[in-house]
């Protein structure tokens, strides 16, 4: 490897985690990495790189997916979960992620969706994409010529200096919501959005539905529901509202919701925790609740979060032990790459924990 080096990546997870990856990248072409933006390339202030979530935690956001707010957060999670499954040797599943995406990026009637955000800052999602596939390409190839179709592929991508403000802002809002789970970095990066584009409620939405973002999380929120309201800026505002100061605003937030997007399965998903909150926990309510958890399963399918939500919600009834067992137990065979949480968290069971020592933690880190 005389004119190429590799770029090794330690990424220090949670749960004392240590995954290495590595990208071919040639010399002469440093100049042109820098001009693109995608998990890949991304190093924060404090030189290290961008920290790709577990298995376990991408394993749960690929869930989810079909009860995502727009097309919009659909791609942003696809996008965090290919940059997981790349630093963990899946790069054919990654590779199918990214394809998808750019389906999401087909203009109309080609793709049958009507998501405002991805119309309006396609330029900066297509820039991330175009980056992260000419970065899993070369690295693929692991050739020290590069095809000349692919530097052809390179050269057509627009540089992120070349973007305007607002879809520079862009791409730093998909730098935080890629790098969530490390939150000082992520609350950086969606700060910066915000200063270069105040005016765009998603960048509140992301900042105030950070668990980091402390006082200021409500002031965000009711932005974001002003500026550009959805099903998602409606319920996480009405969820965050103190509700011994804001019971009318909360229960005015949640019948709004439901008489907007009344088979949004975000909404059917999430809106039986508020009924519970608002309403009590009565009888009814609990009714309900599971009676919107069931219509979002029959509209996209057994999901592993639909079946702990319902195993949790009976759970709370109390006398239905044994089927909120079987809901767990089905949530499990369908995550089973979090199977473990599952059984420790909502079933008791800590049979398969391996206790900390530091015999265990000089093996984690061999």
């Amino acid at each position: 490897m005389s004119h190429t080096h590799l770029i090794f990546r330690t990424h220090v997870c949670y749960k004392y985690l240590v995954i290495t990856t590595c990208f071919p990248i040639t010399m002469s072409m440093d100049a042109v990495w820098k001009q693109l933006s995608c998990p890949s390339l991304w190093e924060e202030s404090n030189g290290l790189p961008c920290i790709p979530m577990p298995l376990s935690v991408a394993s749960n956001v690929f869930d989810e997916l079909d009860a995502s707010p727009t097309p919009w957060h659909r791609v942003l999670d696809m996008i965090s979960v290919a940059y997981a499954y790349c630093t963990h040797k899946r790069q054919a599943d990654a590779i199918a992620l990214l394809r998808d995406c750019y389906v999401y990026l087909l203009p109309q009637p080609y793709c049958q969706h009507d998501c405002a955000l991805l119309k309006q800052y396609r330029p900066a999602m297509r820039h991330v994409l175009d980056s992260f596939w000419a970065v899993l390409e070369w690295g693929r190839t692991e050739a020290t010529t590069p095809s000349p179709m692919l530097l052809a592929f390179i050269n057509t991508i627009t540089p992120f200096q070349h973007l305007s403000p607002d879809l520079q802002a862009a791409v730093h809002a998909i730098h935080g919501g890629v790098t969530k789970i490390q939150h000082d970095v992520a609350l950086s990066y969606l700060e910066r959005c915000i200063m270069m584009n105040r005016l765009e409620g998603e960048w509140h939405w992301m900042k105030g539905n950070s668990f980091w973002c402390g006082d200021s999380a409500v002031e965000h929120l009711r932005m974001a529901h002003r500026l550009r309201p959805g099903p998602h800026t409606a319920l996480t505002l009405a969820e965050n509202l103190p509700l011994d100061k804001c019971r009318a605003e909360v229960a005015e937030l949640l019948g709004e919701v439901l008489r907007l997007y009344p088979d949004h399965p975000y909404v059917l998903s999430h809106a039986g925790r508020l009924l519970l909150r608002v309403h009590g926990k009565t009888k009814t309510m609990f009714a309900e609740a599971e009676r919107l958890l069931l219509r979002c399963r029959a509209a996209i399918g057994d999901r592993c979060f639909l079946r702990l939500r319902l195993g949790y919600l009976i759970q709370e009834q109390g006398g239905r032990a044994d089927e909120a067992k079987r809901h767990y137990e089905t949530a499990c065979r369908l995550n089973p790459a979090d199977a473990g949480n599952i059984r420790m968290n909502y079933m008791g069971d800590y049979s398969n924990c391996v206790p900390i020592s530091l015999d265990n933690l000089s093996r984690m880190f061999k």
